[in-house]
């Protein structure tokens, strides 16, 4: 019996059934009909008889028959003529406008009538269709029960292994039965939304762990493979679950994503969940993690319009994140709102300030639902988030529980005029489709935002100002709206900093330590700190935040675990003091004379102007993956920044001579204390969300 809640798409085939029996005179082969839809099928039996006018033949309701007439379905077989009506059906097939796979035909024997017909039939007799004998069909229905069975044990929590390999006895029986199986009725679809449970059930990493070996094993055929996302799906998962020099090539990355597009697009009507599963595939790989926001270089940073140009013209994309009716002009004479909705977002913290700052101008409303409804604090997007989405853009909601949670969104916000939605997650995706043409929704995003799959399901028509922290991340977010031509104010605004409570005494030791704040994730780059501290025994490090996160990828475990390695080194041990979390950054802050922005990826970075705010020089890194956008030295003095540790090496040296330090150290206090004045910060906030326009 099939786990509750894991309904499964049954794979859809178009073909011609042959039996040289009388309707009824004998018992139905053992069909999988729940992995099975037959679509377009022209049933032709032996049978003398005629069936009454206005009559459709149907077989146990497993078949939907479609018959060429009211009469030609009973067609006698055998010799010439029963040939001609098999060529007249697959032809009639073929050229019929049928739902699902255009021009996927088989005729299929089930019983020594049938297989005497499809014996004098050449290929071309058959259109070109996949025939099968009724040998054949049993071996057929014997692979897909068998498959079945696969699937009902790896999606039931109760009998699955808990660890799936590739060694599986049970696996390898299945792959060799399903060598059996013709292409057309390989049940690639179920295998898809089996594999995306999967990933749901189990987790973004033991569920790629999951999908990887199951995929290896049993090795669907390669075209269907790719049409339905199971290429694409195979990709992420090798992304998550194989060391990086396993890794597929961009090239085939490309394929296998824009492969998963096109069979979105293929999908015909009647198979809206398959097409939006295999979007799903498509965006999950586009937007995975190991390909943008851990790593130094990124095809989406480097040219947005052409990386993303499949994507946005893919018409089940549109279908879910655009307009949902003709632009509405916004009334330039709109009543400064009095009712602020604040989202938190699923991520960090940083929408306190900003409410804060609304407060003493209008009722703020905070709804902190992104960080305890299941649905919108997930943080990976699954096939069943599209289904919801699916859902609020025709004005429904979900029957399977998470319509509680859009309800209770919607709840949170409906009454107030403007809405701040703090991070692009699931909640602002939500919220595009949501919110009415007389409220107001203002988006606030960080660097995650834009290398994340949220960003193309937004409806930016119905947002009102996007607000960023820097100039090189506004280029990127300006980029990528461009390429969907949607138009929408982007506003450069840093994060609220408390710079003036940062400044206490240094401690003596301070001028030759090393500090970062919020150091424990691999973005961060502790390794790039660690190299640059080992080029001179006498300087120590102050790592001052949580630790190390291993993360969920294998690439980003092997990280974690060479920073821990370093750390325990004789060479590093002694000279590095890993604070952990801390509530009083500034005092923790006492201790650090150099402030390091080690990042791979940043967009503004809070710990480095705490840093700077608290007296330390800074010493900022070229953070790669936003440096062809301008990078840091768009964001803070050109003499802070340096592109590798050479440069870094000798920068510290310079500013932690006893002459050099202290002056170094009051003019970037003074420069942060200008540039971010938390005043001034608050007061384009207030002017951008409160605005009546």
């Amino acid at each position: 019996m099939r786990p509750v809640g894991t309904p499964l798409p049954r794979h859809v085939v178009q073909g011609v059934i042959l039996s040289g029996h009388r309707l009824g005179d004998q018992p139905l082969p053992p069909w999988p009909a729940h992995l099975v839809d037959f679509r377009g099928v022209v049933l032709i039996r032996r049978s003398p008889a005629t069936p009454r006018q206005g009559t459709s033949p149907a077989w146990a309701g497993d078949l939907t028959v479609v018959p060429l007439d009211d009469r030609r379905w009973l067609a006698p077989l055998g010799g010439r003529a029963g040939r001609g009506w098999v060529r007249q059906a697959t032809n009639y097939l073929q050229g019929a406008a049928l739902p699902g796979p255009p021009e996927v035909s088989t005729v299929v024997s089930l019983d020594p009538g049938g297989d005497e017909v499809l014996a004098g039939l050449d290929h071309d007799g058959v259109g070109g269709a996949t025939a099968v004998d009724s040998a054949a069909a049993e071996r057929l229905w014997g692979a897909l029960h068998a498959f079945s069975e696969l699937i009902d044990h790896l999606l039931d929590p109760q009998r699955r292994p808990a660890v799936l390999s590739g060694d599986d006895p049970e696996l390898h029986v299945v792959a060799e039965a399903l060598r059996e199986v013709p292409e057309p009725w390989w049940p690639v679809d179920t295998l898809a939304a089996a594999t995306r449970a999967l990933v749901r059930s189990l987790g973004m990493r033991r569920g790629a762990d999951a999908v990887y070996a199951l995929l290896e094993a049993l090795e669907p055929p390669p075209a269907l493979a790719l049409s339905s996302g199971l290429a694409a799906q195979r990709a992420t998962a090798a992304l998550w679950a194989r060391p990086v020099r396993e890794w597929p090539s961009n090239a085939h990355l490309q394929t296998v994503s824009d492969a998963a597009l096109e069979g979105a697009a293929a999908a015909g009507q009647g198979m809206g969940e398959i097409a939006r599963g295999r979007l799903a595939d498509a965006l999950t790989l586009l937007f995975h993690r190991e390909r943008h926001a851990e790593v130094e270089s990124s095809p989406l940073v480097a040219s947005p319009a052409h990386f993303l140009a499949r994507l946005n013209s893919n018409r089940v994309l549109l279908d879910l994140s655009g307009p949902l009716a003709p632009p509405v002009a916004r009334s330039t004479t709109r009543a400064r709102p009095r009712r602020v909705a604040v989202v938190t977002g699923s991520y960090g913290d940083f929408h306190l300030p900003v409410a804060q700052a609304l407060s003493t101008e209008a009722e703020v409303i905070v709804s902190d639902l992104p960080r305890t409804s299941r649905l919108l604090r997930a943080k990976y997007l699954h096939a069943d988030f599209l289904e919801v989405l699916h859902r609020v853009r025709n004005r429904g909601l979900p029957t399977d529980g998470s319509g509680d949670d859009v309800v209770r969104l919607w709840s949170s916000v409906s009454e107030c005029e403007t809405v701040f939605s703090d991070w692009c997650d699931r909640s602002t995706v939500l919220l595009s489709h949501l919110v009415r043409d007389d409220q107001r929704l203002v988006v606030r995003l960080h660097s995650l935002d834009a290398l994340d799959p949220w960003f193309p399901l937004v409806n930016w028509s119905r947002v009102g100002h996007v607000i960023v922290v820097s100039e090189p991340f506004r280029r990127l977010v300006t980029a990528m709206l461009e390429a969907r031509r949607f138009e929408v104010p982007v506003s450069i605004v840093p994060n609220v900093v408390p710079v003036d409570v940062m400044d206490q005494d240094k401690s003596p030791e301070a001028r030759l330590t090393l500090g970062m704040v919020g150091w424990g994730r691999r973005v961060k780059d502790p390794l790039w700190a660690l190299d640059l501290l080992e080029r001179d025994s006498s300087w120590r490090l102050v790592l001052i935040g949580s630790d190390m996160v291993a993360g969920q990828s294998a690439a980003a475990q092997e990280y974690t675990a060479v920073v821990r390695r370093r750390l325990r080194s004789e060479a590093l041990r002694h000279r590095v003091r890993v604070l952990g979390h801390v509530d009083d950054v500034a005092t923790a802050l006492r201790d650090v004379g150099v402030i390091l922005s080690a990042s791979r990826r940043e967009s503004w970075h809070a710990g480095l102007v705490e840093g700077a705010a608290s007296g330390a020089v800074p010493v900022v890194r070229d953070w790669p993956l936003l440096a062809p956008l301008g990078g840091a030295a768009e964001v803070y003095p050109s003499e802070w920044v340096v592109r590798n540790l050479d440069e870094a090496e000798a920068r510290v040296r310079l500013v932690t001579e006893p002459a050099t330090w202290d002056r170094e150290r009051r003019r970037a206090q003074d420069w942060v204390r200008r540039a971010f004045d938390p005043e001034a910060v608050v007061r384009r906030y207030r002017e951008i969300i409160l605005t009546a326009g």
